[in-house]
């Protein structure tokens, strides 16, 4: 659903959001007056959090890989407790141990979604039975396994020669910040002010300074050594989704246990 609110420089940005959201509700009880499927609903869900300035894309994959295909066509009036139960219980078929306490997470990560998405064409008038996913309940006993902190003998090894040093800065840049790997790939040389640097977005929309050690100033400082206020300080090597690869890296070379990027963030906070 697209409306055009007027020329970009009639009202500040700050009218313009007001006007986009307020528009974007009024829109929306228009467009829900007829009955709608899920496809329907969630296009104008992420329209939403469009408006919002929410990040979208990992509600998006969500919905394509998990919701669409099996949700997509359903009308709203017509979906029932006992589809959602029915999808929900056929993800954890033949699922043990640890396995089945992932995909329980899983499942209830995908469920989230799909609430907040009725929900919302709910609130906008949709025809719709809300009490079909209401009442349907997460999975339980999927406490999160316990998260590994890297020693210091490990850390130590991480920081050793044989380690790529592409991978060494990323790593150490996140031990020493606790920032997730998609933000520390978005970092730009203007970001850092000698003492701290800068997460302009985060996973939950907002932005943070995060004051850095001594041992941070000194990896920034000669990161940020003559590149432009724009240009990445960790270079343009590293993709979204890539994380994986840093880790692999170092753990082949410094000979430790695996880890994943995202036990950097636990290691910091401990």
């Amino acid at each position: 659903l697209q409306k055009s609110l007027g020329l970009a420089d009639d009202l500040g940005y700050g009218m313009s959001h007001r006007d986009a959201v307020r528009e974007c509700s009024r829109v929306s009880q228009e467009h829900f007056c007829k009955r709608v499927t899920v496809a329907m609903a969630w296009e104008e869900y992420e329209f939403f959090l469009g408006a919002r300035k929410k990040s979208a894309r990992a509600a998006r994959y969500i919905y394509q890989a998990h919701i669409k295909p099996v949700f997509g066509d359903c009308y709203l009036d017509e979906l029932t407790h006992g589809q959602i139960e029915l999808w929900l219980t056929k993800q954890i078929n033949g699922l043990q141990g640890e396995d089945l306490r992932k995909r329980k997470e899983s499942c209830n990560k995908w469920l989230t979604y799909l609430k907040a998405c009725l929900n919302h064409a709910y609130r906008a008038g949709a025809p719709c039975n809300k009490q079909a996913w209401d009442s349907v309940r997460k999975f339980t006993g999927t406490t999160r396994a316990r998260i590994r902190t890297l020693s210091p003998d490990e850390i130590t090894k991480l920081m050793g020669e044989t380690i790529p040093s592409r991978s060494r800065d990323i790593i150490l840049a996140g031990l020493l910040t606790g920032c997730r790997y998609s933000e520390l790939i978005a970092l730009r040389s203007k970001h850092f002010d000698g003492k701290r640097i800068q997460i302009e977005t985060s996973k939950t929309g907002k932005g943070r300074w995060i004051p850095l050690s001594q041992e941070g100033k000194e990896l920034f400082s000669r990161l940020s050594e003559s590149l432009g206020p724009d240009d990445k300080l960790l270079g343009n090597y590293w993709k979204p989704g890539n994380q994986k690869k840093p880790v692999a890296d170092a753990v082949k070379a410094a000979n430790i246990p695996k880890f994943t990027f995202h036990e950097l963030r636990h290691t910091y906070a401990s």
